[in-house]
């Protein structure tokens, strides 16, 4: 009787097993990965932002290590147009999610959002190298795209001098870029707006915590720097 039982259970997983996508049953086999968009694994985060669609989340599965700069989308060739490269020519608006899970992304570079949209949250992000932040977002050089940055309360920017960087362009370009940081922000947040251009249209807006208390030197104790043409909106003494 109890091997009959044993044998109806076991049968019955078969069956369930049986009526799962393939993709769900074969997607981690071949690990290990470090990022999932629903149940599809990736070997590096850059994959995963590569393959990441419009209103996507890429999940991580545990902690990233980057020593080159990561580009999101910046189409396939994440090319840079104006003095200094400070904005970027691509066409790729995706809307995409970044949800560290509680794990973190140390670099010894950066991230670049080059289009689109990026939203992230569950992390902290954070870079070791003098003169970037861990994450810049790069201007549009015109109106009719935009970038827009969103940090969620529980995501942290950590960087030894800048923790996040906006840049327009030094060219008399326009920009269109929305920022929001609802989380912490651990370094200089620094806006290159554009002195030649008055039509940009860069609007920060800060309801959560910039530390500068970790700035030495020339910049000690500089929370917030605006060059240039942009509006920035501090809310809740942040």
């Amino acid at each position: 009787m109890k091997a009959k039982k044993l044998l109806a259970v076991l049968l019955s997983a078969l069956l369930i097993a049986s009526c799962l996508p393939l993709s769900g049953i074969m997607a981690f086999a071949d690990g290990p990965y470090v990022a999932e968009i629903s149940g599809q694994g990736y070997g590096t985060i850059a994959a995963a932002f590569a393959a990441a669609q419009n209103g996507d989340t890429i999940t991580l599965l545990s902690d990233v290590s980057l020593t080159d700069r990561l580009f999101v989308n910046a189409g396939s060739t994440p090319a840079y147009a104006g003095t200094n490269n400070r904005y970027a020519t691509t066409t790729e608006n995706k809307a995409i999610t970044l949800d560290l899970a509680g794990h973190n992304i140390t670099s010894t570079s950066n991230i670049a959002l080059s289009g689109g949209s990026l939203t992230i949250k569950n992390c902290t992000i954070s870079t070791s190298a003098a003169g970037l932040a861990p994450l810049e977002v790069r201007g549009t050089g015109d109106l009719t795209s935009k970038r827009t940055l969103v940090i969620e309360d529980s995501a942290t920017l950590t960087g030894p001098q800048y923790g996040l960087n906006i840049f327009g362009s030094n060219d008399a370009q326009k920009n269109k870029i929305d920022v929001t940081v609802d989380g912490t922000v651990n370094g200089m947040l620094f806006v290159l707006g554009n002195l030649k251009n008055t039509a940009n249209e860069i609007n920060i807006v800060i309801n959560g915590t910039v530390d500068a208390s970790n700035l030495s030197g020339d910049e000690i104790h500089t929370g917030i720097a605006g060059n240039g043409y942009s509006n920035i909106t501090v809310n809740n003494g942040a």
